[in-house]
C-alpha cells in the first residue's frame, strides 16, 4: 500500500488536486478536482487484466502444476463522471491543505501488508511544483498527517457527489478507514439516514450508536436506507427494540434481505416505504409490521 500527499506552499497557487485509491480486490479509483473550473472527476478504471499464458511451460506450486497467470496492460473505464464543488466547501478543503501544507518530501511505509488499501493525494501548482507523502500507516488516528487530508477530503467528496453510484464508490473507499458511526443524514423532511458500510460489535460496543437511537425523535417516522449498508447480527435486536419505541422505517437492495430477518417495516424501495408511512398515518393505530 501506498499514499501520496502532494503540497505546495500556498493555496492559491493550486491549479490540481487529484487522489487514487488503490483498494485490494476492487478496481481503482481516481478523484481529480480542476480548482479553476470548481469541479471533481470521478474516474473507477482497471489498468490490467490477469490471463492464463497456456502457450508457456507448466510451474508447480505447493504440489500443484498448472500455466502461469500473465497480466496484460489494458484500460478498462467502470464509472466516470463530473460534479460542481461548492465553493465554501472547496475553499474548506483547501484550509486544510494550506494548514498542513508540506514542504518535503517524506515516506511512511509498513511492511508485511497483505491486503487493504493505498491511497495517492497529489497537489499541483500552476508551476508544476509538487511535495508528496506517501504512506500504508491507515491505522485510524485523527492525528496522523495522513488523516489531516483523508477526513476532509471524504467530506469533501460526500458533499459534492450527487449520484448514486459515485456515492457508493466513495462510501466503499472510506469504509477501509474506520471513519466512525457509518450514519449519514440524507434529509430533514422525511427525516433519512443512510447506513452505509458495516457497523460492526454488539449493542454494549456501541456506545455512539446507542446514543444516536436515543436521539431519534418520537413523533416522526424514520427512514433509513440499508443499500449500501449492513450491521452485525447481534444488533438486530437492538434495531428492533427502538423500532417498537419509534417509527422506524427500512428501506433495502433487490431482494429486501432485511425482510427475511423480519426487521419491523422493511421495504425493498423508498416508493414503499412512503407509501407505507402515508398509510400509517391514516391508520387509526398509526403503526405497521411488515409480516
Amino acid at each position: 500500500m501506498a499514499f501520496l500527499i502532494s503540497c505546495v506552499s500556498n493555496k492559491d497557487d493550486l491549479k490540481e488536486i487529484s487522489m487514487e485509491f488503490y483498494p485490494s480486490f476492487v478496481h481503482d479509483t481516481k478523484f481529480t478536482i480542476d480548482l479553476k473550473n470548481r469541479t471533481i472527476e470521478q474516474y473507477q478504471y482497471q489498468s490490467s487484466i490477469a490471463y492464463v499464458d497456456s502457450s508457456a511451460p507448466p510451474t508447480k506450486y505447493h504440489g500443484f502444476s498448472g500455466y502461469p497467470i500473465r497480466y496484460r496492460d489494458t484500460l478498462i473505464v467502470y464509472y466516470k463522471k463530473t460534479f460542481q464543488i461548492n465553493k465554501s466547501d472547496l475553499n474548506k478543503f483547501l484550509q486544510v491543505l494550506h494548514k498542513n501544507k508540506l514542504d518535503s518530501n517524506i515516506t511512511h511505509h509498513l511492511d508485511g501488508l497483505l491486503d487493504g488499501v493505498s491511497f495517492k493525494l497529489n497537489t499541483i501548482s500552476i508551476k508544476n511544483d509538487t511535495f508528496s507523502l506517501k504512506s500504508n500507516c491507515t491505522d485510524r488516528d485523527e492525528n496522523k498527517l495522513e488523516y489531516k487530508y483523508l477526513d476532509p477530503f471524504f467530506e469533501l467528496a460526500n458533499a459534492t457527489i450527487k449520484d448514486y453510484k459515485g456515492i457508493c464508490i466513495v462510501e466503499d473507499l472510506q469504509n477501509h478507514f474506520s471513519p466512525g458511526l457509518r450514519i449519514k443524514l440524507m434529509s430533514n423532511e422525511p427525516l433519512e439516514y443512510r447506513i452505509w458500510g458495516t457497523i460492526s460489535n454488539c449493542r454494549n460496543d456501541n456506545p455512539e450508536l446507542l446514543e444516536f437511537l436515543k436521539r431519534l425523535p418520537n413523533d416522526k417516522p424514520i427512514i433509513f436506507d440499508l443499500r449500501n449498508g449492513s450491521f452485525s447480527p447481534c444488533l438486530y435486536e437492538l434495531f428492533d427494540e427502538y423500532g417498537n419505541k419509534k417509527k422506524i422505517f427500512y428501506y433495502s437492495m433487490e431482494d429486501n434481505q432485511w425482510a427475511k430477518i423480519k426487521l419491523k417495516n422493511s421495504f425493498k424501495t423508498k416508493e414503499q416505504v412512503m407509501k407505507a408511512i402515508a398509510n400509517m398515518q391514516c391508520s387509526p393505530k398509526g403503526s405497521l409490521l411488515l409480516e
